[in-house]
């Protein structure tokens, strides 16, 4: 019975060791986005600011869009469990919710194109050829993640 013990406390010393090791080495791999931006396009300390400024003032429209998509995604989803959904019903909600996400789709590619214009006209360039495939290929439901 005892037999077992050691290998499992020995294992288990491991496991733990490699789980902080890989905390460790992930946490400083991998820098927030605008220190990451600032590092990718060469930014200088006003272009930061102002980023910053546009990100501090896009959050609450942002955040207001997440939550309305979030409300109809419910619905929608409500509605389609329902087995007696009048399909005109159904079609309304799928165009609200389709409508919000083009809606919140359209003000964050403002938003980039704002950031954009911060940079260097070369580093703009750049910037845009690297996010605008990932405005477009984005889940809504999820954080955008530049990186």
């Amino acid at each position: 019975m005892k037999r077992w013990l050691w290998p499992f406390g020995l294992a288990l010393v491991a496991a733990v060791a490699a789980f902080a090791i890989t905390r460790h080495c992930v946490d400083r791999s991998m820098p927030d986005e605008m220190t990451w931006l600032r590092e990718e396009f060469a930014l200088t300390p006003a272009q930061v600011t102002a980023i910053e400024q546009l990100n501090i003032a896009y959050e609450p429209i942002c955040d207001d869009h997440c939550q309305r998509i979030s409300s109809a995604r419910r619905r929608l989803k409500t509605l389609e469990a329902a087995p007696n959904t009048p399909g005109a019903e159904l079609a309304a909600a799928q165009t609200a919710w389709q409508g919000l996400c083009d809606e919140c789709t359209t003000a964050t590619r403002a938003h980039l194109e704002a950031v954009a214009a911060q940079m260097s006209p070369e580093q703009s360039k750049r910037y845009l050829e690297l996010v605008g495939p990932k405005l477009t290929r984005r889940d809504l439901g999820k954080p955008f993640g530049l990186r």
